[in-house]
C-alpha cells in the first residue's frame, strides 16, 4: 500500500495501489497515471488531480467534495455512488472511456466537450447539467435520468437505453441513432403503428 505521505507527485505511475479508505486531504497529483489502483471509500477532498489518467481503477463510493479535476481521463473505471456535483468546478475537465459509471450525481455541472464513450452509464442524474458537445457515443444510459439539460450538438451515435424528453431538454443539433431514437417520442403521449 502507498500510504502517499508526499503533498506533490508529478509525472508518477501508480500501479496495482489499494488506497481503500484513505484520506487523501491536500495532496496533489500532475500528470499521473494510476493503474489497477481501488481508491473506493477514499476522502479525496480537496485533492487536486490534472492532467491525469485513471486506468482500470476502482473509485466507487468516493469523497470528492472540493476535489480539482482537471484534463482527466478515466478508462476501464468502475465509479459507483459519486456524487460529482460536490467537485471544485474551476477548470473541471473530465472524461470517461469503457467506464462503468453508476449511481453518480453530475448535475448542475458544466461538462461541455465532455466524453462518456463506450461507458455504461447506470442510474446517473443528469439535472441542469450542460453538456453541449459531449459523446455518449455508444454508451448505455440504462435508467439515467435527464432534466433541464442542453445536449445542443451532443453526440449519442449508437447509445442505448436512455430517455430523454425533448420538452424539457435542449437537444437541438444533437445526433440519435435509431431504433433508439424513437424514444424521444416518449413525452408526446402517441402511438406508433
Amino acid at each position: 500500500m502507498n500510504d502517499f505521505a508526499d503533498s506533490i507527485y508529478e509525472d508518477e505511475t501508480f500501479k496495482q495501489i489499494n488506497a481503500t479508505g484513505l484520506v487523501f486531504g491536500k495532496k496533489e497529483f500532475f500528470g499521473c497515471t494510476f493503474k489497477n489502483c481501488d481508491f473506493s471509500k477514499s476522502n479525496l477532498t480537496n485533492a487536486v488531480f490534472e492532467d491525469c489518467t485513471f486506468n482500470s481503477c476502482n473509485l466507487s463510493l468516493c469523497n470528492v467534495l472540493n476535489t480539482s479535476f482537471r484534463m482527466i481521463e478515466f478508462k476501464h473505471c468502475k465509479l459507483t455512488g459519486i456524487d460529482f456535483c460536490d467537485v471544485n468546478t474551476f477548470s473541471l475537465d473530465i472524461k470517461f472511456y469503457n467506464s462503468r459509471v453508476q449511481m453518480c450525481s453530475f448535475s448542475d455541472l458544466d461538462l461541455k466537450g465532455g466524453c462518456f464513450k463506450f461507458c455504461q452509464i447506470f442510474e446517473s442524474d443528469f439535472f441542469g447539467t450542460n453538456l453541449q458537445k459531449v459523446s455518449f457515443q455508444n454508451s448505455d444510459l440504462a435508467q439515467s435520468k435527464f432534466q433541464d439539460v442542453n445536449l445542443e450538438k451532443a453526440n449519442l451515435k449508437g447509445a442505448k437505453n436512455y430517455q430523454i424528453n425533448p420538452l424539457i431538454n435542449i437537444i437541438n443539433g444533437a445526433i440519435f441513432s435509431l431504433p433508439e431514437a424513437i424514444s424521444l417520442l416518449n413525452a408526446f403521449e402517441i402511438k406508433l403503428d
